[in-house]
């Protein structure tokens, strides 16, 4: 089944390389250079259709084959669609109702809330089921938005 998070960025990071860099690239040839499945390569093209911009994206076709080519003018263009898909690589929708949890369950309270108040809070009101997994996944989420602040 089609997701269209992405997980893992480095077949995308190789594929946006290779389309932008090296020209026209067909799924036959990707999947020979890349050495994965059609399926894989499918998922990847269709996933970086949505996260790039159409303007950017080029499909030409030759013979039976769709060539999928990245085009990037600097001088037109300030913002780099390659910096937004890296950008948008490490959210997944555990993070994401993560994050909303949390900020619902701070606005409920109204006040600074330490990490074991958040864990009790959403653990007591059912809000979030948390196993030893989704407690971790917590802490994660916590450690991921502080390096963010710090930077």
């Amino acid at each position: 089944m089609f997701s269209d998070f992405i997980k893992h960025y480095s077949i995308i990071r190789d594929i946006l390389r290779d389309c932008f860099l090296y020209g026209c690239f067909s799924k036959d040839d990707l999947e020979s250079k890349r050495n994965i499945s059609s399926r894989k390569v499918s998922y990847e093209m269709r996933r970086i259709q949505q996260y790039v911009e159409e303007k950017y994206i080029k499909v030409d076709k030759d013979g039976r084959y769709k060539l999928l080519n990245l085009t990037y003018d600097f001088m037109r263009h300030t913002d780099n669609f390659l910096v937004s898909t890296y950008m948008t690589k490490s959210f997944t929708r555990t993070d994401l109702l993560t994050y909303f949890f949390i900020l619902l369950y701070i606005q409920s309270q109204n006040r600074p809330c330490s990490l074991s108040e958040i864990e009790d809070g959403l653990a007591q009101e059912d809000i979030y089921p948390l196993t030893k997994l989704a407690v971790r996944l917590l802490k994660e989420s916590f450690r991921k938005c502080a390096q963010a602040l710090e930077s």
